[in-house]
This record gives C-alpha cells, sequence and structure tokens, in this order.
C-alpha cells in the first residue's frame, strides 16, 4: 500500500489499515452544506457525529511524524 491514492468510505478503509500506519492523509470531508446528498445531514448533530468520528479513526492510524490536511470551504466575501 505504499505511495497510493485512495479513494473509498472512509470507514471501512480506515477500518482495514493498521494503527500509526499512515504518513500523510489529505481529507476533502463533507462541510453540510446540502447542496448534495453526499453533503446533507439531518441536523448539525448528525454531522459533528460523523466528523468526529472518522476523525477518531484517523487519528489512531497516524505515523507520529505524519501529516494530516483536511480541505477546509474558504468562502471570501469582498
Amino acid at each position: 500500500m505504499k505511495n497510493k491514492i485512495y479513494i473509498k468510505d472512509v470507514f471501512d478503509f480506515l477500518q482495514s489499515l493498521q494503527g500509526y500506519s499512515i504518513d500523510l492523509a489529505i481529507i476533502d470531508p463533507p462541510y453540510s452544506l446540502k447542496k448534495a446528498q453526499w453533503d446533507s445531514f439531518k441536523n448539525e448533530n448528525e454531522f459533528l457525529k460523523f466528523t468526529f468520528k472518522w476523525l477518531d479513526l484517523m487519528l489512531i492510524k497516524l505515523k507520529k511524524n505524519a501529516n494530516f490536511i483536511s480541505l477546509i470551504l474558504l468562502i471570501i466575501v469582498a
């Protein structure tokens, strides 16, 4: 699994990895903008439960010197 990009369900994928095995994680998570089905949650609590669930799984898979990048939504209004 060296030097590969994976596009999979985050929960299934993270659970399949050994602990402390990730060097770099670049994540583009849902933002709950409700612009698409994959980015829609019933309410803010459901969104936060989802977010903390994948974050908790991710943290135990990162190596101690790993890098973690989460792409964020940035809106600039002039």
